[in-house]
Order: C-alpha cells, then sequence, then structure tokens
C-alpha cells in the first residue's frame, strides 16, 4: 500500500487523499503510517459469523450514509455502522469501523 501512496505521489505531485483497498493488503503499522499522512481509508474486511450477527443486531439508528468523491466509482455512497474500535499497538487511537 505504501509503495502505491509513493507512486501516486510520483505521478500526481501529492498524496491521495484518500484509499479504498482490501484489508490483506497492508499491515496495521502501515495504516497508521497512511494516517500520519493524511491520507483517509477505507478497508474491506472479511465477513465472519460474529460480525455478521453483530451488524444484523445493530440498531437501525446507527448507520448512516458517507458520500465518496471518486469518479466512476460504482459504490459512492456505501452505507456505513460507525462504531469505533481499536485496532491495536500498532494503531494510534480508535479507527472507525463501517460494515
Amino acid at each position: 500500500m505504501l509503495r502505491f501512496v509513493d507512486l501516486w505521489k510520483k505521478a500526481h505531485g501529492q498524496v491521495p487523499t484518500h484509499l479504498v483497498f482490501n484489508s490483506k493488503l497492508t499491515t496495521y503499522k502501515n495504516l497508521a503510517r497512511l494516517h500520519a499522512q493524511g491520507i483517509t481509508f477505507i478497508t474491506l474486511r472479511r465477513h465472519t459469523e460474529a460480525l455478521k450477527l453483530h451488524v444484523l443486531n445493530a440498531r437501525a439508528g446507527a448507520w448512516r450514509r458517507v458520500q465518496l468523491d471518486i469518479p466512476h466509482r460504482k459504490f459512492r455512497t456505501p452505507k456505513v455502522l460507525d462504531e469505533p474500535i481499536q485496532l491495536g499497538k500498532d494503531y494510534p487511537g480508535p479507527i472507525w469501523v463501517a460494515f
């Protein structure tokens, strides 16, 4: 992921404002590096049975739509369940989980 950011910066003169990618592509430590550069990101997670149950039991008012300003992207307004979690010692502070 960090190599992609470097290539983007070389091509466009600045880091990307946001990224959407599979969580298997990087580590929590690299997510912290993206955060330190001011890059917002969405990672796509595996959907375990426990995660599915958690989402199904979430209250309706906890969900909201977000706008991704990415031209030609198929899903630019995903619905998210806005919940902060702690990833561990390699990521500073909470991160918000979107389901």
